[in-house]
């Protein structure tokens, strides 16, 4: 498996080729990543696992928050989720850092001490109380260094510039390049039925050992080289589309240290903060409200989606087998749940991991078969508990 193909690139594309290369340097790799089809590009929440990808790659963490507009998370903050007028507060720190000796029900016990009192569970950390003055608990120490010692915060970034980021990082890498190139059409190999090269609309061939799929909702080559069978999320996940708006800071307007996320009739609202604006958009269900309807609501809350909204279809569910053949899918193109919870980035990121850490390196012609096997098991499992998380 010493050339890799990936299609697509995008967070997804980019990150999986520089996390590849880095970890196997003998493999040459190449991503098919088309000018003319960017990346969605809404806006990201996202959790800890953009930040340790940073550091664990040894990429510039100031570069990161300088070139992509990032701004810190400390958690999530939900209004009217129990009613107009309610609000609740998750942070996203670990009450355990900061306990002076740690066993492993400390936790259990903490918080049904604070069930006890009658407190409210995400009132009594930290995160809550930063989330509420909009301060982190980074700060420079006397020497001007700065102290994250216990610091669990994540992050918010535009996802357009993220892609650029990344792009510019791996194609300086030896065994990285770049084809700019709309795929046409595959070869397959007629007995094993495995992807044996590419081909893109200017004539050009690419030919690859395994083959990534890491297109997005295009789901340009694991969906039609082997036309795997769909799980259907919809039973579970009601909301099937989604307005993204994007608001300009007033003058002054301090920049939010958290994502919020706010109750609608038919589905909810976010509001991801990046340097240079609020993203801002609708999720809702088009079983119960038309496009135009959903807009009013927005334009009701003060958001405004435009004259003419963009609107994002989706289909929350998963194919069966993300991994068939020598063709693995990678992020949106295995699946999508919903925006709540910031799990798609979250998941590929775990996906790519799994495939650098526990499948690469055995991969090979014969033992294949049964590395897409597992890497589908522990696959469809993230994706099931997605499920569970968001539905609570």
């Amino acid at each position: 498996m010493k050339e890799i193909v990936i299609v697509g690139g995008g967070t997804a594309g980019w990150m999986a080729a520089i996390s590849i290369g880095a970890k196997f340097p003998e493999k040459q790799i190449t991503v098919i990543d088309p000018e003319v089809i960017g990346p969605i590009g809404v806006g990201e929440s996202v959790t800890g696992v953009v930040l340790s990808f940073v550091n664990e790659y040894g990429l510039s963490l100031g570069e990161f928050f300088r070139r992509c507009d990032v701004t810190y998370k400390t958690g999530v903050w939900f209004k009217q989720w129990q009613g107009p007028g309610t609000e609740y507060i998750n942070p996203i720190d670990s009450p355990p850092d900061y306990f002076a000796t740690y066993y492993s029900c400390h936790l259990e016990e903490f918080y049904a001490m604070v069930a006890a009192s009658g407190a409210r569970l995400g009132e009594v950390q930290l995160y809550s109380q930063l989330m509420r003055a909009n301060r982190t608990d980074h700060f420079r120490k006397a020497d001007g260094s700065i102290n994250d010692l216990n610091a669990k915060v994540s992050c918010h970034f535009n996802a357009l510039k993220v892609a650029a980021w990344l792009k510019e990082i791996a194609v300086s890498r030896k065994n990285i390049r770049h084809v700019d190139g709309v795929i046409e059409s595959f070869e397959q190999h007629p007995e094993s039925g495995e992807v044996t090269k590419l081909r893109t609309r200017g004539g050009g061939e690419v030919s690859g050992d395994l083959f990534l799929d890491c297109s997005g909702f295009h789901r340009l080559l694991l969906a039609k080289a082997y036309q795997p069978k769909w799980k259907s999320y919809s039973d579970y996940i009601r909301v099937d589309a989604a307005i993204p708006a994007f608001t300009a800071y007033a003058p002054g307007q301090a920049v939010p240290n958290y994502t919020m996320a706010t109750a609608m009739t038919n589905g909810w609202i976010w509001q991801v903060p990046t340097q240079e604006r609020l993203g801002r958009g609708y999720v809702f269900s088009t079983r119960y409200t038309s496009v135009e309807d959903a807009a009013k609501e927005m334009r009701a809350m003060g958001v405004d989606p435009g004259e003419n909204p963009r609107v994002l279809k989706f289909d929350p569910g998963r194919f069966e087998k993300m991994w068939m053949g020598n063709v693995c899918a990678i992020g949106l193109s295995g699946g999508f749940v919903e925006p709540l919870e910031a799990t798609t980035i979250h998941g590929m990121v775990v996906q790519i991991r799994l495939l650098t850490d526990l499948f690469l390196p055995f991969c090979t012609r014969e033992s294949i078969r049964t590395m897409a096997e597992q890497y589908n098991r522990l696959a469809v499992m993230g994706f099931d508990d997605f499920i569970d998380f968001v539905g609570m």
